[in-house]
């Protein structure tokens, strides 16, 4: 019975720790990988949005928007969104994300719960950056 005990404790523990690690956000390692490529991150513009998108049950999604620049006429525009289940729902019920997503793939743009708007004249090398590669 004690073993029991013990590997129930152990099998909670387990999931609570990959619960917790998938909450995480990717932010801070696209952050670095952007800075190490020469972008400045541009402190003034991380500005929180309320309420931006709703889900399917009428609930609010939040999103964080992030700037980063690097050359002329190079920027890249962070969402960062609480959660990846948080920026599926929003892709899923916002037309515009959808229409951007259809254009790019989608696994170039989204990493963990952060997507990515490239405004750029060479896209491909800052979905790279963004990637982390």
């Amino acid at each position: 019975m004690k073993n029991v005990k013990n590997g129930l404790l152990i099998l909670v523990l387990l999931i609570l720790t990959l619960t917790l690690t998938a909450c995480t956000s990717s932010f801070n390692s696209i952050k670095k990988s952007f800075e190490d490529a020469g972008y400045t991150y541009d402190e003034d513009t991380a500005t929180d949005y309320e309420n931006v998108f709703d889900g399917k049950d009428g609930e609010k999604i939040s999103v964080t928007v992030h700037a980063f620049s690097g050359d002329l006429l190079s920027y890249a525009i962070v969402f960062e969104f609480k959660s990846t289940s948080e920026m599926d729902k929003a892709i899923e019920n916002s037309s515009t994300l959808k229409g951007a997503l259809e254009d790019l793939q989608k696994s170039d743009l989204v990493r963990g719960n952060c997507f990515l708007l490239p405004i750029t004249l060479n896209p491909d090398e800052m979905i790279n950056i963004f990637q982390g590669k």
